[in-house]
């Protein structure tokens, strides 16, 4: 016998199956709305769901959406790749195309979630035992907010990759057929090659886009020739060696910031922390050469000293 999705996250989480169908029914209502500014301009609006509600998101990923296939070209919100495994991938080329898609997660609605997964991997579903009429309604509900895809809910990035398995899937095809590598992180888009790449790169990949309902990001779309590098996910990757470097700017920055917290003790050590392990993962020479300058400053090693602050 079929089981309802609401009896099923009522017994899991021990709400009464009368509270979870109004915290379900109300969900658009339940998310704290700010907003963040963006790197590019302009601000970034943020959705943080109220703590029950994101109870029931974080059931529903683990449960349901973490069942659905993922692409292997796919790096971000996956446990075990990053922006430095995506750089990777990157190594061996010379040229490089890049493009990103407008609006990524608000473009990502009930519907399409709907084609490219509940529908498409239906199976998945029966699997689960959940009866599917009541699955569909009760996900749109609690995954969606009016019937578009959040930034803040924790279940967005897991559907957001869930969703783009079919375009991951027939861009890896098509690049498969000329050479080309490609990978997708979030929603920023990699194609390399060891060859110069055609013009007609960028109208085959828009029009991709298009035919599953997106948007490309016309500013942020670019041919590079890596004579001596290419950018991937802001990480530098040098031509020949494949070696990766956060750039010299990117040096001076964090050593201004450890020295201002260090000497005069202005500004964030969460921060300061954040791009150390930003360093690690991406050059993990330049890592040691900042552990062992900065620790003398205090005489203990600089991570635990900045942890402690």
């Amino acid at each position: 016998m079929s089981k309802s999705l609401v009896e099923e996250i009522s017994a899991s989480l021990r709400i009464s199956t009368e509270r979870t169908q109004e915290i379900i029914i109300n969900a658009d209502k339940l998310y704290k709305i700010y907003s963040i500014p963006k790197h590019s301009g302009g601000n970034r609006l943020i959705y943080q769901p109220s703590s029950q509600l994101k109870a029931i998101q974080y059931w529903t990923l683990d449960n349901i959406i973490s069942l659905f296939p993922v692409s292997d070209r796919a790096f971000a919100y996956v446990k075990g790749r990053s922006i430095a495994s995506n750089a990777k991938a990157h190594r061996q080329s010379k040229y490089l195309f890049h493009t990103d898609i407008h609006n990524f997660f608000p473009s990502i609605t009930s519907s399409l979630f709907d084609k490219q997964c509940l529908n498409r991997f239906s199976s998945i579903l029966e699997e689960t035992g959940f009866s599917f009429g009541d699955t569909n309604s009760v996900l749109h509900k609690i995954l969606f907010r009016k019937d578009k895809l959040t930034i803040g809910a924790v279940s967005s990035p897991a559907i957001s990759n869930a969703v783009m398995h079919d375009f991951d899937q027939s861009l890896t095809n098509y690049c498969l057929i000329s050479g080309y590598v490609y990978t997708r992180y979030a929603d920023d888009i990699y194609i390399s090659s060891k060859s110069l790449l055609p013009k007609q790169i960028k109208e085959d990949i828009f029009a991709e886009m298009h035919k599953f309902g997106f948007s490309p990001n016309y500013k942020k779309t670019s041919f590079w020739n890596g004579s001596s590098h290419l950018k991937v996910t802001g990480v530098n990757v040098l031509a020949g060696s494949g070696r990766l470097t956060i750039g010299t700017r990117n040096k001076k920055m964090i050593k201004g910031m450890l020295y201002e917290y260090l000497m005069h003790g202005k500004g964030d050590p969460t921060k300061i922390l954040g791009y150390l392990a930003y360093v690690k993962e991406i050059e993990p020479s330049f890592y040691n050469t900042l552990i062992i300058k900065y620790s003398e400053y205090r005489n203990e090693h600089i991570i635990k000293y900045l942890k402690d602050s």
